[in-house]
């Protein structure tokens, strides 16, 4: 459903690679794959859409439910969308969950990953 990497040594980029509806498991193993590649460090998010049909309405609830962000050190989280659905998706996730952290939508690459480099540099 998703790959995760790490970029820059800081930004951890999601990579939705099917269409589909993110249930729980899968909003559980997207989360332990970010918190693991965290490692408490500072870091930031990226989660592109990859011209995906992507419904977030359960994973948006789990990260933030489980995901306390004050203590695990994120200090920025882009959603990269391509489609009108994926900017839907996205906005219903910041509207809903009122992220503690930076939350923007973006719909080039670069410049969520500038934006979001300069939210690492902005905390140090």
């Amino acid at each position: 459903m998703a790959d995760l990497s790490i970029l820059n040594g800081n930004l951890i980029y999601i990579l939705f690679t099917h269409d589909g509806e993110i249930d729980e498991p899968h909003g559980v193993e997207i989360l332990s794959a970010t918190v693991q590649l965290a490692d408490s460090k500072p870091h930031t998010v990226l989660y592109d859409f990859n011209k995906k049909n992507i419904l977030l309405r359960n994973i948006a609830k789990q990260f933030a439910a489980v995901r306390n962000e004050h203590e695990s050190h994120i200090y920025g989280r882009a959603f990269l969308t391509y489609t009108l659905q994926n900017e839907i998706e996205a906005k219903h996730f910041i509207n809903y969950n009122k992220p503690l952290c930076e939350t923007r939508i973006f719909k080039e690459k670069q410049l969520a990953m500038d934006w979001l480099n300069e939210m690492i540099l902005k905390e140090k």
